[in-house]
């Protein structure tokens, strides 16, 4: 996660994972419920975050639909509940 003092001017480094994480403080403190996603993406393994049936992705420069995404080589795997601590469920 960024620091507290990270105001969203700042250059942010990290992985899918940050991104998600952060977005997703983001959305909640907007009030929205969001769901974190594990897909891959190609041959690798990759996090991304869904609310409201949209995909927010690091490698992406707009939210898209998960549809979208699966036409362009993501394939969803297992996503998360929408508070801490629910389980994960396998995306069939």
């Amino acid at each position: 996660m960024p620091p507290e003092t990270y105001t969203g001017r700042q250059k942010f480094a990290g992985d899918c994972e940050d991104y998600a994480l952060y977005i997703r403080k983001l959305c909640r403190e907007a009030g929205l419920k969001t769901r974190l996603v594990v897909c891959m993406m190609g041959e690798e393994g990759h996090c991304v975050l869904e609310c409201e049936g949209w995909i927010m992705c690091c490698n992406q420069s707009k939210v898209r639909s998960r549809d979208a995404l699966e036409k362009e080589d993501y394939k969803f795997l297992y996503i998360s509940g929408y508070e801490p601590g629910d389980p994960w469920h396998e995306i069939a």
